[in-house]
């Protein structure tokens, strides 16, 4: 069995970007959904963060705009956003969404995490809410967002916590392994979002470098899935996971119907009036850069 590429060494991101542009178009279609049903987490980033008036912040793999959004709106006309993101159709998405909000200051770039070159000293703060697991070459990343940060600079990464604290990206995956269809041995080497849930492996990157006050912390929330029985919950996963789409398509008829009802019966118990509620756990780990 192939290892895992280690944290620390960098991987080739082709098959990694490749899987982000063919998800593109979900995800935008689903931005709002998705940002209401991550809100936990947002608040949590920009709690950390302390966002004020004027400041220039960096959000990195903003996706179509969370936290974005919120972080023009913290710093408001006379400060600036810069949000970037190596998957060209969301950073289109969350530039025509600022516009219409009318957030002018923020500002939009196509790039890869380790390949920016910004000025130094030239942001008060970075964040990067679930991006940092996909990057190729996290050290990379961190010591370019160092180096752009002026001396004191807060920086937020918020990342998935372990898989038994969330449930939505388990259960359904859980059950198409016992029917049959695992993760297929080619893909063991891609990146997972719980690629950084280990606790402590965030805040040693970080502190490896050069970052200083450097705290993890787990955030307990609840992603509610407005509008949604435990019945239509795979459906939702199949239409926003391509990788598990085609693992479901592997099934026998006879079997993806019990993969229908096995999800449904264990998301029941997290049901309520016409919503799911379903516990989730991330990791907020803060540092700033040396005065």
């Amino acid at each position: 069995m192939p290892s895992k590429p280690s944290p620390h060494s960098p991987r080739s991101d082709e098959a990694e970007q490749a899987r982000w542009e063919q998800a593109a178009a979900t995800w935008v279609d689903d931005a709002d959904d998705i940002a209401f049903m991550t809100q936990g987490a947002t608040d949590s980033l920009i709690s950390a963060l302390r966002p004020l008036p004027r400041e220039s912040l960096l959000d990195l793999a903003c996706g179509p705009g969370d936290p974005s959004l919120s972080l023009a709106k913290s710093v408001g006309a006379e400060g600036r956003v810069l949000s970037t993101d190596a998957v060209a159709p969301m950073v289109a998405a969350l530039h025509q969404r600022a516009r219409a909000a009318g957030l002018d200051w923020l500002e939009t770039l196509v790039c890869p995490a380790q390949e920016l070159r910004l000025p130094p000293a030239s942001f008060d703060g970075a964040c990067c809410r679930f991006g940092a697991m996909f990057f190729a070459d996290l050290p990379e990343v961190l010591a370019r967002v160092s180096r752009a940060l002026v001396p004191g600079g807060r920086v937020v990464f918020v990342v998935w916590a372990e898989a038994r604290f969330n449930p939505y990206f388990t259960c359904a995956s859980g059950i198409l392994t016992d029917l049959g269809s695992p993760v297929p041995s080619g893909d063991e080497q891609t990146a997972t979002v719980f690629e950084l849930a280990e606790p402590g492996n965030l805040a040693g990157q970080l502190t490896a470098a050069g970052f200083v006050q450097v705290q993890g912390t787990a955030h307990d929330f609840h992603m509610v899935h407005e509008d949604t029985s435990s019945e239509q919950f795979l459906a939702r996963q199949l239409a926003r996971s391509n990788p598990l789409a085609e693992r479901f398509e592997r099934l026998s008829d006879a079997d993806q119907a019990e993969a229908h009802r096995l999800v449904a019966e264990r998301m029941s118990g997290y049901e309520q009036d016409d919503a799911l509620l379903i516990p989730a756990q991330c990791l907020v780990v803060r540092g700033e850069t040396a005065q």
